[in-house]
């Protein structure tokens, strides 16, 4: 299982080595089989040599070019004689980048799913939140008799909060989604986060999963603090819970703003409401969550005590 992005490049580089090795045993093969194939290839390199040597000094190459020529020529026919299959062919595992990571200096799929797992190994996304989707989200939870904003009922209110969010999912290639939740412990914050962490996995987007706390501490670790930046998908789980300093506010701060510039999604959760976050954090974090994420307060009971896992 890979711990860094250079886990992943290291990889990369043995499976190259791989391939050299395997194409010069097979050349090997070919040469102790057939000395002459190999005679007539030495030959050829030699040429080519004394041939780039001609071109930097702006010397004719015609007489050397038609021996290249006659060689080749030789060549082909002696694999055609010999019933020789000169196009040796590597069993990459990716035919796309062919296992190089990368296509016009793009991360290939392949190079993405490897990130993918490795954020999920580390953060333990997959052990804590295999269960958390929208289709194991039961509306019922919210049937409590509780009146939101514009005289919706709470189960009215959380149907177009979910309608919201899906909409912005499928959105996800032209724009980010960053969504802040709010409200008491129990009432189904986290839940919802990994929901969205789940859905946006199945859409072959990276997802990264720390607590608050655990966010601070990344900071110091300069891996750990590269993730939180390269990531598609970042989920800061109950703000407020941290120990809040002036060293926290200013990280928090660089984390929120730094991937907003980026585009890249941001998911929050706290018990903090909005009030007291005005008070907890800076002018700085708080005008940016207002204003740049999509801001849903959760209410009712302790979800908890209807379904495990909900909190």
């Amino acid at each position: 299982m890979y711990n860094s992005v250079d886990d992943i490049k290291n990889e990369y580089s043995k499976l190259y080595l791989q391939h050299i090795e395997e194409f010069n045993n097979y050349k090997e093969e070919l040469y102790s089989k057939f000395p002459k194939l190999k005679e007539i290839e030495n030959s050829i390199t030699s040429l080519k040599f004394e041939k780039a040597k001609l071109s930097i000094a702006n010397e004719d190459s015609t007489e050397i070019d038609k021996k290249i020529k006659s060689l080749e020529d030789e060549k082909n026919k002696f694999y055609k004689t010999n019933n020789i299959n000169n196009k040796f062919k590597i069993k990459y595992l990716c035919e796309d980048c062919k296992d190089t990571g990368y296509i016009d200096g793009v991360k290939c799929h392949c190079f993405v799913d490897k990130e993918i797992e490795m954020l999920k190994n580390i953060s333990h996304f997959d052990a804590i939140a295999n269960n958390d989707t929208f289709e194991n989200l039961n509306f019922n939870f919210y049937n409590q008799n509780i009146e939101v904003t514009d005289g919706l009922s709470y189960k009215e209110y959380m149907n177009t909060v979910i309608s919201d969010i899906g909409k912005k999912i499928l959105d996800i290639k032209k724009n980010p989604i960053n969504v802040f939740f709010t409200g008491l412990t129990g009432t189904g914050k986290t839940f919802l986060a990994r929901c969205i962490g789940n859905s946006l996995l199945e859409k072959h987007k990276s997802v990264f999963y720390l607590s608050a706390s655990d966010l601070v501490s990344a900071i110091y670790d300069n891996k750990l603090k590269e993730y939180i930046y390269i990531t598609d998908v970042l989920i800061i789980d109950d703000l407020g819970s941290e120990y809040i300093t002036d060293f926290s506010i200013t990280q928090v701060f660089n984390v929120i703003n730094k991937r907003l510039v980026e585009r890249k999604s941001t998911i929050i959760t706290s018990n903090l409401s909005f009030n007291e976050l005005k008070k907890n954090y800076d002018d700085r974090i708080t005008s940016r969550i207002y204003n740049e994420y999509y801001l849903v307060r959760l209410d009712g009971k302790d979800l908890r005590g209807i379904k495990n896992g909900i909190e």
